[in-house]
């Protein structure tokens, strides 16, 4: 029942819809280390040095990043701090799939997370 496209990695679908997003010369590759690999507190000195237009304070590897080009020239700071946001929510809504046991939750900090995303 699969064709040559299936299975797919979802990480490699998302990298491919923000790479699109930015447009060229973005790269899938770029994208998906940028939004999977790079710490949210990097994210976040990058999102802080573009709202305030002052020298990057970031690691190189960060730096020389395509989508980190595209955030630095565009500004769009909208875009960037959705991808922090999910960076945030990610620890409290993925599992370890091979757990025994289901993930626990903690309820009110995603209740917080929710009405911060509303």
């Amino acid at each position: 029942m699969y064709d040559k496209s299936e299975p797919v990695e979802l990480s490699d679908l998302l990298a491919q819809e923000r790479a699109g997003y930015c447009g060229k010369p973005i790269t899938d590759a770029d994208t998906k280390i940028f939004v999977t690999k790079f710490e949210r507190n990097d994210l976040v000195s990058l999102y802080s040095n573009i709202e305030k237009s002052s020298a990057l304070i970031i690691p190189d590897s960060i730096v020389r990043n395509s989508m980190t080009n595209y955030f630095t020239k565009t500004e769009d700071l909208e875009a960037l701090g959705y991808l922090l946001y999910a960076k945030q929510l990610e620890p409290h809504v993925s599992g370890n799939s091979d757990a025994w046991e289901p993930a626990q939750r903690d309820i009110i900090k995603m209740a917080k997370l929710i009405k911060n995303g509303l």
